[in-house]
């Protein structure tokens, strides 16, 4: 499925799991939906196995199941992985959980952030820029963070409309425009 089409659905599945967990459990299922989009990004082999049609649904279903088995969310969060299987959505699982967590910081009045880099970082390093934008923008911060490495280095910074990009490939590209001219 492209890129473009999973911005687009990711919004609809979120606020529907989103309506469908209870307010107690919503800081739960949000860590377990970061959780999953990072070992989406990061594991290939993940990716290949749950998108491969060759492999049987129950037993792609069992390998979904099994990442959350241990989470007290384990049902809603296994339930709604099983409909995004079924519905051939699963692929839209970094951007669904993207805007879970935007939901979640809309409802609790936070400034709802998404960082993209080009190489993942390590835990000292998003807590360092995590306590820089606290800093800048309000202690009520909900940050996400990506990986893309088409990015070639920077970070590009979103929330809401609004996208500061500070990226190799952006600056590239404002180059090339401005010889274009």
């Amino acid at each position: 499925m492209a890129g473009k089409e999973n911005t687009k659905i990711a919004p609809r599945y979120a606020r529907a799991l989103f309506e469908l967990v209870p307010e107690s459990e919503l800081d739960a299922v949000a860590v377990v939906l970061s959780e999953l989009a990072a070992a989406w990004q990061e594991s290939k082999e993940l990716r290949n196995v749950i998108l491969n049609p060759g492999v049987p649904v129950q037993e792609r279903t069992a390998v979904l199941r099994g990442l959350v088995e241990s989470s007290s969310c384990a049902d809603i969060v296994g339930n709604f992985l099983s409909l995004l299987l079924e519905n051939r959505r699963i692929a839209a699982l970094t951007e669904i959980h993207a805007a879970f967590a935007a939901e979640l910081a809309s409802v609790r009045n936070m400034l709802a952030i998404e960082i993209t880099s080009a190489y993942p970082l390590n835990e000292d390093e998003k807590a360092a820029i995590t306590e820089r934008l606290r800093t800048e923008c309000g202690s009520l911060v909900s940050v996400t963070w990506r990986q893309d490495t088409n990015l070639i280095g920077g970070f590009l910074i979103k929330t809401g409309d609004r996208v500061l990009d500070n990226t190799v490939r952006g600056s590239l590209e404002k180059i090339r425009q401005s010889l274009a001219k």
